[in-house]
């Protein structure tokens, strides 16, 4: 997901060829500079001919680019970041049952007017600590999609590589990842076709 070219920035008064990208959460420059700004810390952009400016904090940044790629990185930067609940597919027109329990402040926000009982869900959402957690998790999904739930770094008490192996034996294929917040990541599967 999100953005990237090869291009130069200009920060402090020093020009840096940098590797930019962007995504729901943050603005990232490696390469001759490293930076990571979150998307709420980065001021509204300026499109100057084939340059973008940016108020980081109260420092300047210039982005250099083609003209129709600063265009195109002018509208991104524009862009709100969709929501945890637009990324999990959640509303309450398409509500999501928690199985699990959890003080994650983001994710608790995102089920919020998104939930519904395990009857009405439309969606699963599923905290996973053990590889043995899966398989009465993905019971319950009966045809619904099924997002598993896990803790990330630090916080991770199971491996991507044990989970998605136990999820492909029991017959669900993943679809697509995201971050949940700085604890927690998520994947949603659903059961294979056939």
């Amino acid at each position: 997901m999100g953005r990237e070219s090869n291009t130069t920035a200009i920060w402090r008064g020093e020009r840096h060829a940098v590797r930019l990208h962007l995504d729901s959460s943050a603005l990232e420059l490696s390469g001759g500079l490293k930076l990571r700004i979150a998307r709420s810390e980065i001021g509204e952009p300026r499109l100057q001919g084939n340059r973008i400016l940016l108020s980081v904090g109260d420092e300047p940044l210039e982005i250099e680019l083609d003209p129709a790629e600063a265009a195109r990185w002018d509208a991104a930067l524009r862009k709100q970041p969709p929501t945890l609940a637009q990324k999990l597919g959640i509303s309450a027109d398409k509500p999501a049952v928690l199985i699990g329990e959890t003080d994650d402040a983001a994710l608790l926000a995102a089920l919020d007017g998104a939930s519904a009982p395990e009857a009405e869900a439309a969606i699963l959402i599923a905290l996973i600590n053990a590889v043995g957690d899966l398989a009465p998790a993905c019971t319950r999904a009966k045809g619904r999609p099924i997002w598993i739930v896990t803790g990330k770094g630090r916080h991770a008490t199971v491996r991507e590589t044990d989970l998605r192996a136990e999820l492909r034996a029991l017959g669900f294929a993943d679809s697509k990842s995201c971050a949940v917040s700085d604890r927690l990541t998520a994947t949603r599967y659903a059961e294979r076709k056939g």
